[in-house]
This record gives C-alpha cells, structure tokens and sequence, in this order.
C-alpha cells in the first residue's frame, strides 16, 4: 500500500491516521528498518507532527526504536500502578537511546463508557 493511501483522512481538518494492521511476526526489525526511517522522514515534511503509539516501554524493544528515531517522547504512566523504579527504568532505557524524554506522570485509564462521552472526542 503507498503512503497516501495508507494515510487516511480522519474528518478532522488536517488529521490523518495510519492503522497498525496485522502484528507482524518481527515488529523490532521493521522499526529498526531504512524503510521505516524513510517513511518517517517523508511525514515529517508532510505532516506537523507525528504521533507513533508503541507498546509499553518497558515490555518491549519497540518503544525505545520508536524513541531514537523520534524528536520527542511522551512517557504516559497510570498513576498509583508504577513505582520510582519503573519510572527511574524507563527514564534510562530512553536516555540510552538518547531520546527526549517528556513526562507526563499521573494519566487516569478512562474505561468506554467516560471515554466515548467524552468533549474530548
């Protein structure tokens, strides 16, 4: 599929969406791809920001590929569900990455019924 078909138009001015798709067996070696950089490099001119949700940081690879590649990141923790240390974990498998880290401490999980009454949708 090309780019501009794959980037759909979500009837928000100026918003667009990418769907994941089916999970692929090696999810690591397509982020860690020229391919992927490339796509990435394409939206940046394309778009004015650029928002990749991965997995949890701490789970797997996949987050921190993302981070590298990414000019800032945005940390999400539930708050009363993380200690210090996983946060003090995750700070350090992004700064080894060499990512930019920003935090946002303390989300509240909406369950379906608050989320989709939402103003915010």
């Amino acid at each position: 599929m090309d780019l501009d078909t794959a980037a759909r138009a979500t009837g928000v001015a100026g918003l667009h969406f990418i769907a994941a798709g089916t999970y692929p067996p090696n999810p690591s070696e397509i982020l860690t791809s020229a391919r992927f950089s490339e796509i990435l490099a394409r939206f940046e001119q394309q778009f004015d920001l650029i928002i990749v949700d991965t997995p949890p940081l701490l789970a797997v690879a996949d987050a921190a590929v993302v981070a590298n590649l990414a000019g800032s990141t945005v940390l999400v923790m539930r708050a009363g569900a993380h200690t210090e240390g996983h946060l003090a974990a995750a700070l350090k498998k992004l700064r080894r990455r060499k990512a930019q880290p920003f935090l946002i401490v303390g989300a509240k999980r909406l369950d379906a019924e608050t989320c989709c009454n939402s103003r915010w949708l």
